[in-house]
């Protein structure tokens, strides 16, 4: 886009961030036209500092996590399937179980400390 580099609103680092709205509408519009990978990609070949902004769901579904096996995926006892990280340091093999539902075990504890026969 040679036209924004004589362009007053974007001259100067002052300028672009007095006119921050409006450049950002106009890089969304020519960023969205291709994929982060395809921008980090072009980015990254002309030597400028870049990377992919990541949150929970592109991390848990990358091929990394999968095959490091960072996540995993229990079934609590409603039913609710929950996923969270796993233990950096549990056995490959470990298989997890859900925490106790809330007051699932009362009864137990209560009768092996003597509270209830």
């Amino acid at each position: 886009m040679p036209e924004l580099i004589e362009d007053p609103r974007y001259k100067s680092d002052a300028a672009r961030i007095d006119n921050r709205d409006s450049m950002n509408l106009v890089l969304n519009e020519v960023l969205s036209k291709n994929t982060s990978a395809y921008w980090q990609q072009k980015l990254l070949a002309v030597s400028i500092p870049c990377t992919l902004l990541e949150n929970i769901k592109s991390i848990a579904d990358s091929n990394l996590s999968q095959e490091y096996r960072a996540f995993s995926a229990v079934k609590t006892a409603s039913g609710r399937e929950m996923r969270f990280v796993r233990n950096p340091i549990a056995a490959a093999d470990l298989v997890e179980t859900a925490a106790p539902e809330l007051g699932e075990h009362t009864a137990e504890i209560l009768a092996e400390i003597g509270l209830l026969p």
